[in-house]
């Protein structure tokens, strides 16, 4: 019974540390936004106006923003990094540390626990694998922005200021 409420607590403390880090993320995504006239800018999304998108281009100083108006954009494709390797580790590990868990609690027999441990941690971290690929799954987005009504491009906004550094339409 002391081995599994250390094991419990293992589980619960990995949780607690590691979760607050896997949401930190206070950068825009990167983008390429097409201008009607075919002119490129690569870039950071920093933030989504009304009227414009702010976008570090960082091309003369690191620092350096462009303000681009939202007339002048034909679409904007937001280029996203691949989050299914960290999805099936955190499946993996949040699966195997459950079944290792629910395998020393269910047997009756606590000679029989650490088979049941052993085969419970296999299988749900296998299932927790799967899962955690399948949400972090997804690839790159595009949001046109010719021949839109106004209800059309506010909506579009709204969705790519969940790219920016800084959420919500100004």
């Amino acid at each position: 019974m002391r081995k599994t409420k250390i094991a419990l607590a293992f589980c619960l403390m990995t949780a607690l540390l590691f979760s607050p880090l896997a949401g930190m993320d206070d950068h825009g995504a990167n983008v390429v936004i097409t201008k009607k006239d075919g002119t490129l800018t690569p870039g950071e999304l920093l933030a989504v106006k009304r009227n414009a998108l702010v976008v570090s281009t960082g091309e003369a100083s690191p620092g350096e923003s462009v303000s681009i108006a939202i007339e002048e954009i034909g679409k904007v494709k937001v280029i996203k990094e691949s989050n299914v390797g960290k999805g099936i580790l955190w499946g993996a590990l949040i699966g195997g540390g459950l079944g290792v868990v629910g395998g020393l609690i269910v047997p009756y027999n606590q000679n029989q626990a650490y088979p049941y441990s052993i085969i419970g941690g296999l299988l749900f971290g296998v299932l927790g694998a799967g899962i955690g690929a399948a949400i972090a799954g997804g690839g790159n987005a595009t949001f046109q922005f010719e021949n839109l009504s106004k209800e059309e491009r506010d909506s579009a906004l709204l969705q790519l200021s969940n790219y920016a550094a800084i959420k919500g339409v100004r």
